[in-house]
């Protein structure tokens, strides 16, 4: 393979050996690179059996087989590891410049075992790989870390570091990628940060500047340049807003969860928190990932609290969602402050607010009292409880020791009903499109390898028409057994995308299957066709599935909380509308080759 410089960084912190090893082809042909070689890598190690935080778990850092490449928005690098918060497989995506400068500097990933002594960070300048002291870092949020770490190092560096959540292996930690000081993206999901704070690392810093070649380069540039136009026209709202515009069509067609998926309107509150308010009153310049036409990123003002005045980045819908209709507040200072919050404590915004949502509902019900709060008053919509409690859990402070763990642990502790109102799926707090409007997101959430999430399938873009179908033989009218190969069809896909790096985001720009395809082609002189990146995306997505059985899930695990799969909506468009999970996981099972019990079939494992 000529396309690039095929070297990796191994890395064992506890005798603090560095070496670099190179990959076969057949392995990038087989499982392309991201968390599709992770997924081989960890499962022939057999993470599956280590603890999450023991020095022995491999952490794999590992841009998709596209990143650094001008293929359009190919930014994105997977963290790969097994999940503190869930026991499960885990991949936290995280775009921004990370990927593109690891590959600059000429490798394709960093592989990471054992456990340093004192708090360290990783130095990579092209050829030059070092293990260095991170004492004066530990402590620090994230952003300081980053602004420190560019001025020691150097001022076009790429920083990926921890906050505290993470040094205090909060089981909902992530992991934050820094180009500026006030530009972030976050590896959020599942808990890594704090597999990366059981390993002493604060932060890994990486230089390149050489540059990712292949022979087809002019060819894929004049490709390219064909699509942008189309590209940016048909994201648009998203260049503009960001993905805060779409909360208020959330909110009416019943897509939005509102107060801990209670199933309520909350249209004012929607719109106080919309894309025009967040426009009018905060935002301050737009960004964008490496290579990406369509620009979603944003700066805003910080509006109040101690780094009022400061830019920090918008809060995307998810953030709003977990830290805004699921806790009732509709407050746009409060809702900007608190994400930024977690973002310099290095929390993951979805689990937070869920796990605070969950909090309030437990006080509502008396299972919380202000003894155990330290006072706070846990009640909906409480800017000031939010703002508290996101401390108390970054900090590992009375009440945050508990809700830090996340929904299910928290649910364990409190007992009593409190596990009715518990939203996760596996452990992973469960993403902000209700399973109850698309059932393609009802049958994702329960067979997603890292839980409750929605990046697994997209199917709420796919049922939306959003996502161009036609490559997959598939309607845009279909039957519920069609939802059930929709379904299939699209979580092979996304397992593609990720191995390949490529932000799922293109979709909404008309990029299908055809269009990849052809690129990865250019990039890698391959003759793959669209059966084969699908074959690709099935053989990863099983692959997940079968360490998460060795691991012991199984179908009784692939459940929906009862709220989300009996509890009806009561209002807005899609009331009384219920996923029947039951009949659609038979015949998943059947599709997928896995046995009656959710297990992937030895003949198909081999």
């Amino acid at each position: 393979m000529t396309f690039f410089n095929n070297k990796n960084i191994i890395i064992n912190l506890s005798n603090k050996e560095i070496r670099k090893e190179s990959f076969s082809e057949d392995l990038y042909s087989n499982y392309l690179s991201g968390s599709g070689i992770a997924s081989y890598l960890l499962y022939k190690e057999k993470a599956y059996n280590i603890s999450p935080f023991s020095p022995q778990i491999p952490l794999i850092i590992i841009p998709g087989l596209l990143t650094g490449t001008p293929v359009p928005s190919a930014c994105k690098t997977s963290v790969c590891s097994k999940s503190p918060l869930s026991n499960s497989w885990c991949e936290a995506t995280v775009g921004g410049y990370f990927g593109a400068e690891l590959k600059k500097a000429g490798y394709n990933g960093i592989y990471i075992t054992g456990k340093a002594d004192e708090p360290v960070y990783i130095m990579i300048n092209n050829d030059k790989v070092e293990i260095r002291s991170a004492e004066k870092l530990w402590g620090k949020d994230s952003f300081v870390t980053s602004k420190i770490l560019k001025e020691e190092t150097d001022g076009n560096s790429v920083i990926m570091c921890i906050g505290i959540a993470g040094e205090n292996l909060i089981k909902i930690a992530g992991i934050s990628v820094f180009r500026e000081y006030n530009q972030m993206r976050m590896a959020a999901r599942g808990g890594l940060g704090a597999v990366m704070g059981a390993k002493n690392i604060k932060a890994i810093v990486v230089r390149g500047t050489g540059e990712v070649n292949f022979e087809n380069k002019s060819m894929l540039i004049s490709s390219i340049k064909d699509y942008i136009p189309s590209i940016k026209e048909a994201t648009a709202g998203f260049s503009q807003f960001g993905t805060s515009g779409s909360v208020p069509g959330a909110e009416l067609s019943g897509d939005l969860p509102i107060m801990n998926w209670r199933g309520k309107r909350w249209e004012e509150g929607a719109r106080k928190i919309s894309r025009e308010i967040m426009a009018e009153k905060a935002f301050v310049k737009h960004h964008s990932c490496f290579a990406c036409p369509i620009r979603c990123a944003k700066s805003v003002k910080i509006l109040s609290g101690p780094y009022q005045g400061e830019e920090a980045e918008q809060p995307e819908y998810e953030t709003i969602a977990g830290l805004g209709s699921m806790l009732l507040n509709d407050d746009l200072a409060t809702l900007i402050e608190a994400a930024d919050l977690c973002n310099r404590y290095g929390l993951d915004t979805m689990s937070t607010g869920s796990v605070i949502a969950f909090a309030m509902e437990a006080y509502e019900n008396g299972l919380i009292t202000e003894k155990d709060t330290g006072g706070i008053k846990l009640t909906w919509g409480n800017g000031e409880a939010i703002l508290n409690l996101i401390s108390k859990i970054a900090k590992r402070e009375g009440i945050g020791s508990i809700l830090g763990e996340g929904t299910k642990r928290a649910a364990s502790h409190l007992g009593g009903i409190s596990r009715e109102f518990a939203i996760h799926v596996k452990g992973l707090e469960v993403a902000f499109h209700d399973p109850r409007l698309w059932a393609t997101m009802a049958l994702s959430y329960a067979t997603a390898a890292r839980g409750g999430c929605h990046l697994e399938s997209l199917g709420y873009l796919a049922e939306g028409g959003r996502v161009n179908l036609s490559s997959m033989g598939l309607n845009t009218e279909r039957s519920w057994e069609e939802n059930v190969e929709l379904t299939i069809k699209m979580q092979d896909f996304m397992a593609t995308l990720n191995a390949l790096g490529i932000c799922k985001f293109i979709l909404l720009g008309g990029i299908g299957l055809e269009q990849i395809t052809k690129w990865l082609n250019l990039v890698t002189d391959w003759s793959l066709n669209v059966e084969d990146l699908l074959l690709l995306g099935s053989k990863l997505f099983n692959l997940k599935r079968a360490f998460n059985n060795k691991i012991g899930f199984t179908r009784m695990d692939d459940v929906l909380p009862p709220r989300l799969l009996k509890s009806a909506r009561v209002e807005g468009a899609f009331a009384e509308k219920n996923p029947q999970l039951d009949r659609m996981l038979e015949r998943y099972y059947q599709l997928r080759g896995w046995d009656e019990f959710g297990r992937v079939k030895s003949e198909l494992l081999k």
